[in-house]
């Protein structure tokens, strides 16, 4: 039987629209409880019940909580602003009274306890299915070092279900014939050199745990690319507690399969538990939303038609950033159905591109001069260049400035 749930939101949709006119959100934050106590789902103001909307969990790490990580990273603001459903869930408790999840055999299930971490939080994502509009190509998990070693888990087990992870300071299996994903996970590895609990080289808590950049060559493979990966300018500021841009990204994208990349933000001298930079957040939050599923194919998951097999390919832009445009350019191995739109960060489309033209196999071009549906010049900020030739969709992240 299913646990009793409070169902916060249809209050308040029944009244939506004398609440949207007071000043108030036609939906509010809902809590869900199925037997570990309740769990808050926030609801961005801007939800749409008919707009599919990204949900994205945040994972904590051994002995902290859901509601410490949140008021450590402040992801809750970013999902007001970019429009995704968000919550941060806690783990059991174990014999020492620490919160845990029950992730991979290194980390941290100390004391064998049989608890299905995997199975709560699958069943949290399909009760908040049940009572909010759901994009199930965009469902995200962020996790912080035991989270980390979570998240991993949930994308070894329900690649069908995740888009991409971020961990910080996690890591997979050591042994990569533990973790047999059926369907690619775009990965986002965030590691700091000088971390003293989770080696940035690998070590051994309950069981060994691997590096991060073996974690991440381990899941570029899973995702079928190529092995080496790329330094990438620029370099970012993630660790407040370290001076200038001290964190290196390598990317691991070419020849992947669709759906899957890896990448590792390498934060030199950074710390276990940095204080992040006023960009940290934001930047992990814009790895996921540009890193969503392909559209429904032919392929049934969990809820139905699931995925396609083979993207086509979209050359960096150039310049980018940009101003006042940037030059396009793709290639497709067939002749196609061709769409280009460009999106926001919340998802919505800004500008049609192109809308379903025939387009034969080979290189194309295109550009795009900043504006919107209406020839209005949009504000300076990131964008997401999203093509879809016939059933096949990849999405590469732009910037404009003024």
């Amino acid at each position: 039987m299913r646990s009793k749930v409070k169902r916060t939101a249809v209050a308040f949709s029944i009244c939506g629209g004398l609440l949207a006119a007071a000043g108030f959100p036609a939906y509010a934050d809902i809590m869900i409880d199925l037997g570990r106590g309740p769990v808050t789902v926030h609801v961005p103001s801007s939800y749409d019940a008919e707009v599919p909307a990204p949900l994205v969990f945040l994972l904590h790490g051994y002995s902290a909580t859901g509601e410490g990580k949140e008021a450590h990273y402040r992801f809750l603001p970013l999902s007001e602003e970019y429009g995704f459903l968000y919550l941060y869930p806690d783990g059991t408790v174990d014999f020492f009274g620490n919160h845990f999840w029950n992730a991979t055999d290194a980390c941290c299930n100390f004391f064998g306890s049989g608890v299905d971490d995997v199975g709560y939080l699958m069943a949290l994502i399909d009760e908040i299915r049940l009572q909010l509009n759901v994009d199930s190509d965009r469902i995200h998990f962020i996790g912080h070092s035991n989270g980390g070693f979570m998240s991993y888990r949930m994308a070894c087990e329900h690649p069908e279900t995740i888009a991409a992870i971020a961990s910080l300071a996690g890591a997979t299996y050591d042994d990569p014939s533990d973790c047999s994903p059926a369907s690619p996970v775009h990965v986002l590895q965030v590691h700091g050199t000088a971390d003293q609990v989770i080696s940035f080289n690998g070590g051994s808590w309950a069981a060994p745990y691997p590096g991060a950049v073996e974690t991440v060559e381990q899941w570029a493979g899973f995702d079928g690319c190529a092995n080496t990966g790329v330094l990438t300018p620029p370099a970012l500021d993630l660790d407040a507690d370290v001076p200038g841009d001290e964190t290196n990204v390598y990317r691991y994208d070419t020849d992947c399969e669709p759906d899957g990349s890896a990448e590792l933000w390498e934060v030199v001298g950074g710390a276990h538990s940095p204080t992040p930079s006023e960009d940290f957040s934001r930047l992990v939050v814009e790895f996921l939303l540009a890193h969503p599923k392909s559209p429904l194919a032919e392929v049934e998951d969990r809820w139905g038609p699931a995925r396609v097999a083979s993207s086509p390919v979209l050359f960096p832009a150039t310049p980018n950033p940009f101003s006042p445009a940037t030059q396009l350019r793709c290639r497709l191995s067939e002749a196609s159905l061709v769409t280009v739109t460009i999106h926001d960060v919340a998802g919505r489309v800004v500008r049609n591109l192109v809308n379903g033209e025939e387009w034969p196999a080979g290189d194309h071009e295109l550009a795009w001069d900043g504006r919107g549906k209406s020839g209005e010049s949009l504000a300076p900020g990131v964008y997401f260049v999203n093509l879809r030739a016939g059933l096949q969709t990849t999405v590469q992240k732009v910037v404009l400035v003024r």
